[in-house]
């Protein structure tokens, strides 16, 4: 699944507030910790009847009780994945992606 290969990708990064199992989670928020990243699937887009491709989708949520902190964390999860293309992001998997988040216009929100 495409939230396995986020999961692992981002959990090497050594983004800071980021460590999986400890503050990173798969499709599910738990009551601890306070602060946490959360990966989700979101079902993907429409299918294309001419193109028989999966476009699957994903979403990121950040819980954080410094609203600076999780910013912070937003930014450098965003700049991290930001159009990526063609990158193979875990060796074991032989999927490659392409991402697109939205673009950085200084703040986020």
């Amino acid at each position: 699944m495409i939230i396995d290969d986020i999961y692992t990708y981002l959990g090497e990064q050594h983004i800071t507030g980021l460590a999986a199992g400890t503050s990173l989670f798969k499709s599910r928020q738990t009551d601890t910790p306070a602060d946490q990243t959360v990966i989700y699937n979101t079902g993907g887009l429409e299918p294309d009847r001419y193109l028989p491709t999966a476009d699957p989708t994903f979403q990121i949520l950040v819980r954080n009780t410094n609203y600076a902190n999780g910013e912070a964390l937003v930014a450098s999860i965003v700049d991290e994945l930001h159009q990526k293309e063609n990158v193979q992001l875990v060796a074991t998997t032989g999927i490659y992606f392409y991402y697109n988040a939205f673009e950085r216009t200084g703040t986020y929100w």
